[in-house]
């Protein structure tokens, strides 16, 4: 199965979790990327299912959604940054800051410019561009810049000091995401089992309880 990263810190673990303790001789294969290369691997059947987004660009036919959650994003910083005692922090301070940020073409990266443009601010220009979420740590624990990040993804990092996030709500919010599948093949009795954990796993992992949209 395959992921984007957020579900993939706040949900997938639990769910494969309770599949190792009830089935564990059964072998799971993760991979987490973006919904684009998540949604091609789909439709080349490398992917029993993936939990991801159905954009307006995307090929829906064969392909069906179940929603699971919204996610927001927030910016985070090393633990000690200068900006985390700043008083009433707003976007006008963050418009000159060093940021990490998706690149360019995603989503989060339109989302995050939009942000700016939008409050009548100059978009960041001293920027790195990057998914890695092992360099994105590393280099905001070694420097001052920021970065934007699913909130699920900071709170983890977060609760183990390794980050830490700004006080700041950021406009520039994610599309929900849920359970994409192929219409056009049946699950393997596996597949089904792991897509039932992660369903009993998303009742407690996310606020409100799911709800099921159409394809």
């Amino acid at each position: 199965m395959g992921t984007i990263t957020g579900p993939a810190v706040s949900l997938i673990p639990q769910a494969i979790s309770m599949v190792a303790r009830e089935h564990p001789g059964l072998r799971v294969q993760l991979d987490v990327e973006s919904s684009d290369l998540l949604i091609e691997r789909l439709a080349q059947r490398k992917l029993d299912f993936m939990i991801g987004r159905l954009f307006e660009r995307h090929d829906k036919t064969n392909l069906s959604y179940e929603r699971l959650a919204n996610e927001p994003v927030c910016a985070v910083a090393r633990a000690g940054h200068p900006l985390l005692t700043r008083a009433g922090l707003n976007l006008k301070q963050l418009e000159t800051a060093p940021w990490i940020v998706p690149p360019t073409g995603s989503v989060l990266r339109h989302r995050f410019e939009l942000m700016f443009q939008e409050a009548g601010y100059t978009i960041p220009v001293q920027l790195i561009e990057t998914s890695s979420l092992l360099f994105i740590t590393k280099m905001l624990q070694q420097s001052d810049f920021i970065a934007v990040a699913p909130t699920e993804v900071a709170r983890y990092y977060a609760s183990y000091g390794m980050l830490a996030m700004l006080p700041i709500q950021l406009s520039c919010t994610m599309d929900s995401f849920g359970i994409i599948m192929r219409t056009d093949w049946l699950l393997s009795p596996a597949a089904r089992v792991v897509l039932q954990a992660i369903k009993s796993a998303a009742i407690n992992a996310y606020d409100p309880v799911p709800m099921a949209a159409g394809s």
